[in-house]
């Protein structure tokens, strides 16, 4: 094994640690992003047609996201979103 220098040992230090900081900048960066979905995805998902979803998304129930040509839709939102859809059968006697 080589002699290192101290001021080659500073400057390999120097680098392992900006390795770390820009590993530790793209894990933060990408748990800012929310999980997405398309419209075709979500219509296939949720068994519904674009119309429905599209509703959602103008009354601001579900985020949408445009970073090219194609629309994005918030996955945990979406998801809310159906779940919220959920129909309470009546009971059979009218006086329940």
């Amino acid at each position: 094994m080589e002699n290192l220098s101290e001021k080659e040992i500073r400057k390999i230090v120097r680098e392992e640690m900006a390795v770390l900081q820009n590993e530790n900048d793209k894990k933060q960066c990408n748990s800012m992003i929310p999980e997405t979905i398309t419209y075709a995805e979500a219509v296939k998902r949720y068994t519904c047609d674009r119309k429905a979803i599209k509703r959602a998304v103008d009354s601001k129930k579900i985020d949408a996201y445009k970073p090219g040509k194609s629309y994005l839709l918030d996955l945990t939102q979406a998801d809310a979103w159906f779940m919220s859809t959920k129909v309470h059968r009546r009971s059979r006697d009218p006086r329940k």
